[in-house]
């Protein structure tokens, strides 16, 4: 089984490098990330800095799992290195972006001669895995060079389950040599159990992505001199979702004047203000720097990027847009901490863990049309008790979050300052 693994490790590479011509030879750059995938780079670092903590996720919904990490290591262990490595675009576009980490990497194809070269370098204490990435000559040189693999926010589905079981090479290979397993629920813990992990070396932690970001909501002082009134925010609004929103809008205004909705576009150059104004009415104000111009209309559309946490942190609930078209969503944790309660539609395909946590924990709100959307606003706002509610259990969710965050580090850390 080892050898048909290592077969097709080598027939992906095969497929990278195919691709990686292919577009050559059509006169289109292959992508950085992908040039980086097929050969291993190696990544700028101070060799002096200890311990040397190596983190791996994939998508970019896992690399929140890795800032969150980073910056519990950074905190405990000042002088520590903290790489970060992912297999995809976005990830990679990510990794780079953290400002805890020391340095970022593409993730090599799972091959031990691809992979020798990082550790070679890297030298790491200990590697993080987020979720479920399990990789056998990845394991296998970490086991021979006695370095501890941890995994984190580790997710189990029934159909990932069924797999394994089926196909016992990956889960054999890798599962009985992790150090320790912090699993988000009850469930995947028994199933990773039932894969071979120590039950010793499980630990039910909940989703590490409720924990709240290291740096507070920038807030909007000017907002604090606007009139008392229930507020709602519609978040990253995307123009393919505007026919669902709007007749929510014009309900709002017709029967609750005296809520206030602001409208943060994700993409403000894509809508036509005169077809916004003529689908919600003249009362609408169009704002383009609400750190200037003064705030006068119930319904305010702010063509400004950088101050949607802010708006949200001035709401009592704020609906997480790109969630009733097929974009997907956006972060439907990031409003919960700034004080809002979160409303999201059905579309949420890039946010499937951390729907999955927020509703295990009862703390946001799933419509799956305009009429659901303008019951949850309705309801949430003229019920103050019901908001403080949601907020509460996100509150809880998220403390326990951190001190999960908080032993995983402690743990990384033992014996190695």
């Amino acid at each position: 089984m080892a050898l048909v693994y290592a077969l097709a490790a080598r027939l992906i590479l095969g497929f990278y490098m195919l691709a990686a011509a292919l577009r050559l030879k059509v006169g289109v750059d292959a992508p950085d990330w992908l040039w980086r995938r097929l050969e291993p780079q190696i990544p700028d670092f101070d060799p002096a800095r200890q311990p040397r903590i190596w983190i791996h996720a994939v998508s970019v919904g896992e690399m929140k799992n890795a800032e969150l990490l980073a910056n519990s290591i950074r905190v405990k262990a000042p002088r520590s290195l903290i790489a970060v490595s992912s297999a995809t675009e976005g990830g990679y576009a990510r990794a780079t972006a953290l400002d805890r980490a020391d340095a970022a990497f593409v993730m090599p194809i799972d091959l031990r001669s691809r992979l020798l070269p990082i550790f070679d370098a890297l030298r790491p204490d200990a590697i993080v895995l987020a979720e479920s990435e399990l990789w056998p000559a990845l394991f296998a040189l970490a086991h021979e060079r006695s370095v501890p693999i941890y995994v984190v926010n580790a997710t189990m589905s029934e159909r990932s389950f069924r797999r394994h079981k089926r196909f016992r090479y990956v889960s054999g290979a890798t599962i009985p040599l992790i150090e320790r397993t912090f699993t988000q629920d009850e469930a995947s813990a028994s199933k990773w159990i039932d894969l071979g992990a120590d039950p010793g070396r499980v630990e039910i932690a909940g989703s590490l992505k409720l924990a709240p970001p290291p740096d507070a909501p920038p807030r909007l002082d000017r907002l604090d001199d606007l009139p008392s009134a229930p507020t709602v925010t519609f978040g990253n609004v995307h123009p393919e979702e505007f026919d669902v929103i709007a007749p929510v809008l014009q309900r709002l205004a017709a029967e609750h004047p005296e809520f206030r909705v602001f409208l943060a576009p994700r993409h403000p150059d894509r809508f036509d203000p005169g077809q916004i104004a003529r689908r919600l009415g003249p009362d609408v104000q169009f704002v383009s720097d609400i750190r200037a111009e003064p705030v006068t209309a119930r319904q305010v559309w702010v063509n400004q990027m950088g101050v949607l946490t802010a708006l949200y942190a001035k709401s009592t609930a704020a609906v997480v847009c790109g969630t009733f078209c097929d974009v997907g969503g956006h972060d439907l944790a990031e409003p919960m901490h700034c004080g809002a309660v979160c409303i999201h539609g059905p579309r949420t395909e890039k946010q499937r863990a951390l729907e999955a946590a927020l509703s295990g924990a009862q703390c946001a709100v799933r419509v799956r049309d305009a009429k659901g959307l303008g019951n949850a606003i309705v309801s949430l706002l003229s019920d103050p008790a019901t908001a403080a509610s949601y907020s509460a259990r996100f509150r809880a969710a998220s403390q326990r979050a951190s001190v999960a965050i908080e032993s995983i580090t402690e743990a990384l850390l033992a014996n190695r300052d």
